[in-house]
């Protein structure tokens, strides 16, 4: 990075806003953009709309200050109300230059709070999924407040390709910047964990297959156990981990208990050593049915972890089939067994994607390479604001 951009924004003021402070891919990237920005010598505040959670927890130990709107899980106009006021009022009190928002809910309260602001500041909206089953309400609202933000980014193009499709965002206004992972802290390696260990296969060559994600409709968790039954018929030394919590929580634990796997599946909830996990599987799954860019296929393949995951959204920008992963459908739990059977069994397969996997990591998705890019884009964006005479 040029040292004359990065002394440019020296002093500058950020506002990092996020719809929840939980364990998710959005929230990990806030923290670690968030930290990484401070170390270049920004002054760094974040808003969270809901209640404090893990990732708010670990800011406030970094010393980055949080403010919690504690928004419910279904917000009432009142209570957005009072959230794009409270934003206002940040932006104004800390004379903030630029913010960066993460999630719909974020995406949307910051361009309101854009409209009712005295302050000029530049707005960022990082745009991470596809949402194809957003509420009708937040559709309307997504689209009508649009020309509030500055710069769309995504992580993916296929997200951009949404963006451009859905809500016909000018080309011009989108960037994309894929995803990072610290290959320092995910690398191929054993964790030595009592409770991990636990739930592995009794027999020493038994293998486990893994899914870390929400276990919301949309991941596809239902077509990954009906593919283990069918695994199970086959092989039957092995064993599902899931790990992560949300809506269709006890619905997956019904079907477990219908297909009569509860020997063979594990449920460890939500967890923050992902890096430990992930050295536990030998196959990571990702069934999902819509996805914008899955940071944790990117962690996987860093820690030496082979993947089957559906050919949806941004995961064919970085699974290649058949050279750094397996590509199958979604919803279709037959072609999900066979691809983790396939896997399961060929082991020459199996090295030589996690080879391939460890290489594109290397070349393309580090997180150094994501920081530096957003690091040129707030300079770029500023400038460029600054020269208008709009910040």
């Amino acid at each position: 990075m040029n040292q004359m951009c990065t002394d440019s924004n020296r002093g500058k003021n950020i506002l990092y806003v996020i719809t929840s402070s939980g364990i998710g891919g959005s929230e990990q990237n806030l923290y670690q953009l968030a930290v990484w920005m401070r170390n270049w010598g920004f002054h760094v505040w974040v808003c969270c709309l809901r209640e404090g959670g893990i990732i708010a927890q670990r800011l406030e130990k970094a010393g980055i200050s949080v403010t919690c709107f504690n928004e419910g899980e279904r917000p009432t106009i009142p209570e957005v109300c009072r959230s794009i006021l409270k934003l206002r009022r940040v932006i104004c009190e800390n004379k903030i230059d630029l913010v960066h928002s993460f999630l719909l809910r974020a995406n949307i309260e910051t361009r309101l709070a854009k409209k009712f602001c005295r302050r000029r500041f530049v707005l960022i909206n990082s745009e991470r999924g596809i949402n194809y089953r957003n509420p009708r309400t937040a559709s309307f609202l997504d689209k009508f407040a649009t020309q509030g933000c500055d710069l769309f980014l995504t992580n993916s193009e296929a997200v951009k390709n949404s963006l451009l499709a859905r809500k016909h965002i000018p080309a011009a206004k989108i960037k994309t910047v894929y995803s990072g992972v610290d290959t320092a802290k995910f690398r191929p390696s054993r964790v030595d964990d009592s409770e991990l260990r636990s739930v592995r296969p009794m027999q020493s060559n038994g293998k486990v297959i893994g899914y870390v994600g929400r276990l919301h409709p949309e991941k596809g968790v239902r077509d990954l156990i009906e593919a283990i039954y069918l695994v199970r018929k086959q092989m039957e030394d092995c064993r599902l981990v899931i790990v992560g919590d949300g809506s269709e929580a006890s619905h997956l634990r019904e079907l477990v208990k219908k297909r009569q796997l509860e020997n063979q599946v594990s449920f460890l909830g939500v967890r923050e050593d992902i890096a430990g996990v992930l050295t536990m599987f030998d196959i990571l799954v990702l069934p999902s049915l819509e996805e914008g860019f899955p940071t944790i296929v990117l962690e996987a393949l860093a820690s030496g972890v082979p993947v089957v995951a559906t050919a949806v959204g941004g995961t064919p920008e970085i699974i290649e089939h058949q050279k750094t992963g397996l590509l199958v459908p979604s919803e279709d739990a037959c072609q999900l067994s066979d691809a983790i059977m396939q896997l399961l069994r060929d082991e020459t397969l199996r090295k030589r994607l996690v080879q391939n996997g460890r290489m594109l990591i290397d070349i393309k998705f580090k997180s150094d390479r994501l920081f530096q890019d957003i690091l040129k884009i707030y300079h770029d964006t500023l400038s460029h604001l600054v020269s208008l005479g709009t910040v």
